[in-house]
């Protein structure tokens, strides 16, 4: 037997490495009976984003003017009810209640009568003016918009 362990000692020593290797493997592949499950929980609040406030400053005919802070997405209806509301002398006809206000905007509530009213543009994005006062946001307005302003127009070639 010694002779045949002598000749066959590379095999033996080989055959008894991977004995050992697959042994380790086995063991650490094995579950174990002490471990507690992994459970997944699904979180108890969902995070929503929150959207800050708009900060807008409201003048004109209302009760309490000033800067107020409110929702993003307001319109100009929201803004002037948080102003108090208008007062009697208010000319809701020059203004859009229904428009869209933006954060830094202005917006003023003109009185009946007034004739010299800020130029605001409470449609935000459309070229409006004030209506009846033939002011022109001219950040905003069309070309047919401009041509109504005296001394501006397209310009005349002469040949």
């Amino acid at each position: 037997m010694g002779d045949w362990l002598e000749r066959h000692r590379g095999y033996v020593a080989m055959t008894l490495g991977y004995a050992i290797i697959l042994a380790g493997v086995l063991f650490f592949r094995s579950p174990r009976s002490d471990e507690t499950p992994i459970e997944i929980q699904s979180p108890t609040a969902v995070p929503t984003a929150t959207v800050a406030p708009i900060r807008v400053h409201v003048s004109g005919a209302v009760h309490n003017p000033g800067v107020f802070s409110l929702p993003a997405g307001s319109r100009v209806e929201e803004v002037v009810e948080a102003a108090g509301g208008v007062t009697e002398e208010a000319d809701l006809d020059r203004i859009n209640l229904a428009a869209w206000v933006n954060d830094g905007q202005r917006v003023h509530v003109p009185t009946q009568g007034e004739t010299d009213s800020p130029a605001v543009n409470l449609d935000a994005g459309a070229a409006t003016g004030l209506a009846g006062t033939g002011k022109i946001n001219i950040n905003t307005a069309t070309a047919e918009q401009l041509d109504t302003l005296p001394g501006i127009g397209p310009a005349s070639r002469s040949g």
